[in-house]
């Protein structure tokens, strides 16, 4: 049978004639030999009992354009067929996609179909995550870490993002008035600072180049000069800032993991009240994923509503 060019399901990446290939004798499905050894079975083993037949993917040639015809009555000629919805086993087969674990595996009462469901993307890493530390209450999200808190807003843990999201701005307005008064008590930086901002509009100016580059340059010595006689401040507000910045990405690397499951579970247990199978699938999926809005909003807010505060508060002191 012919391969190439079609995804391995075990690990998504296209196979090549020349790859190492192996076929599950009983559904027919080609994978990587690797990606077979390391779940020592079928990449598609839980679909064998629904009696899955492995089909190779193809690009269909486009439609060739026809002549549209209208019924006396307004409707087309032939017969036409509506959408099949999408129902619980589809859905599932969908996220379960790469995930070399058994569907009806447990993770603290949470079965792996209903996590791939809840997580999507990255279902399988975090499934991964999860079934090797069960007994692990806390566990390092490297994502968390380095993304804090937009994280959070990204995986609809809200409660948590705008607990971070608010701390960052406290800290941000907090260290930024901090500056101010200390710049304020050393007449001799602030003055190399006004300098320095003339400076740069002159060097904006209509000015010749030599006097731009004259003036700009001796405004930027005085500047240098002057940090250097005061660096105690700017340094010691760049240690704490960068010490509560690694604080919180810290306690969110610790937290996010258990959030996140804390809520996979709430959602899991509230669906499993509805009785009909494609709406409980549906809830959890529409309960889960992703918020790509949500992480973009907090990524605004975080980068505009310190400046605005800050500016209402000078107007206020004014």
């Amino acid at each position: 049978m012919f391969y190439d060019n079609n995804k391995c399901d075990g690990c998504g990446v296209i196979m090549h004639d020349t790859d190492d290939i192996v076929v599950c004798p009983v559904c027919g499905t080609p994978q990587h030999r690797e990606c077979y050894k390391a779940n020592n079975k079928c990449v598609n083993e839980h679909l064998h009992s629904e009696g899955f037949k492995w089909k190779a993917e193809f690009v269909p040639e486009p439609p060739k354009p026809v002549e549209k015809k209208i019924e006396e009555d307004g409707t087309p000629f032939g017969n036409t067929t509506p959408l099949m919805p999408m129902t619980a086993t589809k859905a599932e087969n969908i996220f379960m996609k790469g995930i070399l674990f058994d569907p009806n595996d447990e993770f603290d009462g949470i079965k792996v179909r209903e996590a791939a469901v809840f997580f999507q993307q990255g279902a399988q890493r975090y499934i991964r995550k999860f079934m090797r530390n069960k007994e692990k209450k806390i566990t390092w999200n490297w994502g968390a870490f380095f993304l804090t808190p937009f994280w959070f807003f990204y995986r609809k843990l809200y409660k948590a993002g705008l607990v971070f999201l608010c701390m960052s701005i406290l800290c941000t307005i907090a260290l930024s008035t901090y500056v101010e008064k200390q710049v304020a008590a050393c007449p001799e930086f602030q003055a190399a600072i006004e300098e320095y901002s003339q400076a740069f509009e002159d060097y904006t100016a209509g000015l010749s180049n030599t006097d731009k580059t004259k003036l700009f340059t001796e405004a930027t010595n005085k500047f240098v000069l002057a940090s250097q006689k005061n660096g105690n401040i700017l340094i010691k507000t760049f240690a704490v800032r960068i010490a509560v910045i690694l604080a919180q990405s810290i306690v969110a690397a610790l937290l996010a993991d258990y959030l996140l499951k804390k809520r996979l579970t709430r959602i899991v247990h509230l669906s499993r009240e509805i009785p009909d199978e494609n709406g409980r699938i549906y809830s959890i999926a529409r309960s889960g994923g992703v918020s790509y809005l949500m992480t973009l909003l907090a990524l605004v807010v975080s980068m505009y509503l310190p400046d605005i505060i800050y500016s209402i508060a000078e107007t206020i002191n004014s």
